[in-house]
């Protein structure tokens, strides 16, 4: 799995895409893939267990409306800000605008004036201005939001301190853009669609920021382990640490994720610390692979008291499925495409 939907069904459901359906075939792509084996999903039998269960992610795609449900509190980072100047329509229009036009800011002006839609281009003008300033005050695309739900895991834990709680986080601080106005989702379609290879310079300057943005939510990591200790709760926590897929920036002569199986994209960190109390074996078996499948039963196994080893992680096979990727911007519904489109448009 190399993107987001099938990795975090995967991890939510014990089970590979094949089985728990949720990637893309040739006539079903975003935004119509979604989980729907509900009942297979781990938040719910947590929820059966008594465990509060709770999301906050700043992944549009890691949310309720793709099938993952069984959350009793779901915080989403809206991916623009909470102004809201233009309606669904006009997001969508002037978001084709400007792929049509290059990106070219004055060019989509130029049209609106010409075209004597004053109303709009004075409404988009002060759009873009708020939320440059908007991007200027949260520090985008640095932080991608992660800092607003270290505020909301900070409420959290202050809560009802005899809860049993199970918290999921989506960061997007690794994930492109990594500039303003950065072009690396255009440059991606492109190297798919051609297989040239990415300008070297380009690359460079990517890699650059990756590496920046690493470091920055190494130590938003630490913040959230931060808020444990504070609340007393970090010695008595399971805590799992990983990723949904891994990004190409020039390796093998790609860019991004979605359509290949190299290892840059499959072979993710994994870290794990286990309740104190717990007496859990540590198991070696470095002749074996781990799949994220196998958290669904770790998780479930600890949440019982009931994991005496870690050797349920390790399997001697496992699998890697890619379905393929493609978002096809001009044949979304409108709530959707308005979403996807206002994302895009965020980062002109």
């Amino acid at each position: 799995m190399d993107h987001t939907i099938p990795s975090h069904a995967s991890m939510l459901t014990g089970l590979y895409p094949i089985l728990h359906g949720a990637h893309e075939i040739k006539n079903k792509n975003v935004p119509e893939i979604k989980l729907k084996k509900k009942t297979l999903l781990l938040t719910i039998e947590l929820q059966e267990l008594g465990f509060k269960t709770y999301l906050l992610s700043a992944n549009s795609f890691v949310n309720p409306n793709f099938g993952f449900v069984g959350f009793d509190s779901f915080y989403e980072i809206p991916v623009s800000s909470d102004f809201s100047l233009l309606s669904n329509e006009e997001i969508i229009f002037i978001g084709k605008l400007l792929r049509k036009n290059n990106r070219s800011r004055i060019a989509v002006a130029k049209r609106l004036i010409l075209t004597g839609q004053y109303k709009l281009f004075l409404k988009s003008a002060l759009y873009f201005l708020l939320r440059r300033i908007c991007y200027l005050i949260f520090r985008l695309p640095l932080d991608k939001g992660s800092k607003r739900i270290i505020k909301e895991f900070k409420k959290i834990m202050s809560r009802n301190p005899d809860e049993q709680k199970f918290i999921l986080i989506n960061f997007m601080e690794v994930h492109e853009p990594y500039f303003m106005r950065d072009i690396f989702t255009e440059e991606k379609v492109n190297n798919w669609k051609t297989n040239e290879k990415p300008d070297l310079k380009l690359v460079r300057k990517w890699r650059e920021r990756y590496s920046r943005e690493i470091e920055y939510i190494v130590q938003r990591v630490l913040d959230l382990i931060k808020v444990l200790e504070e609340t007393n709760e970090f010695e008595k926590s399971l805590i799992i640490v990983t990723s949904d897929h891994g990004q190409l920036l020039g390796e093998h002569g790609r860019l991004g994720h979605g359509v290949f199986l190299y290892d840059e994209l499959l072979r993710v960190p994994l870290l794990i610390k286990y309740p104190k109390d717990a007496e859990i074996k540590i198991m070696s078996k470095k002749s074996e692979y781990i799949s994220l499948v196998k958290l669904k039963q770790l998780i479930l196994k600890v949440a019982k008291n009931e994991l005496k080893d870690d050797g349920v992680l390790y399997s001697e096979t496992v699998f890697s499925e890619c379905y393929g990727i493609e978002v096809k911007i001009d044949e979304l519904k409108t709530e959707e495409e308005k979403r996807i489109l206002e994302y895009w448009i965020s980062i002109v």
